[in-house]
């Protein structure tokens, strides 16, 4: 007799608006942090931390920035690695695609091989006249 009842229908709330913007953040903790087969920890624990805003235009297309920082160990006394990133995802069906550029700093390396700035040719040593250099 349950089922013969009649029962009130409730109304579906709407939808949430659209919000375009996400974040992704995040952090970690590495035994050993090894880029392309080479440790940057020298085989000591690293902690890793990331965070991502991004602006979703519409359903098919994200921009994005981050920065991401590493603990490292290297032998010009940079005690962290700062990455600084950003780009496009734009989404083709099942295809997407990630597009974008990334820069490495190392805050607190000495640079070692650096070149030194080569003096102006009007400062030569063989010339006769003094010029200010």
């Amino acid at each position: 007799m349950a089922a013969d009842m009649a029962v009130k229908a409730v109304k579906a709330p709407p939808p949430a608006p659209f919000d375009p913007w996400d974040v992704a953040f995040g952090a970690g903790i590495m035994s050993d942090y090894i880029f392309r087969g080479v440790t940057q920890s020298n085989h000591n624990p690293s902690v890793t931390a990331y965070f991502e805003p991004r602006y979703n235009v519409n359903k098919d297309l994200q921009l994005y920035i981050g920065t991401s920082t590493e603990s490292i160990s290297f032998a010009n006394r940079a005690a962290a690695e700062v990455d600084v990133y950003g780009g496009i995802r734009p989404t083709f069906g099942a295809f997407a695609f990630d597009i974008g550029v990334w820069g490495y700093l190392y805050p607190g390396g000495t640079c070692y091989f650096a070149r030194r700035p080569t003096p102006p040719a009007s400062c030569s040593a063989r010339s006769a006249q003094p010029t200010p250099c």
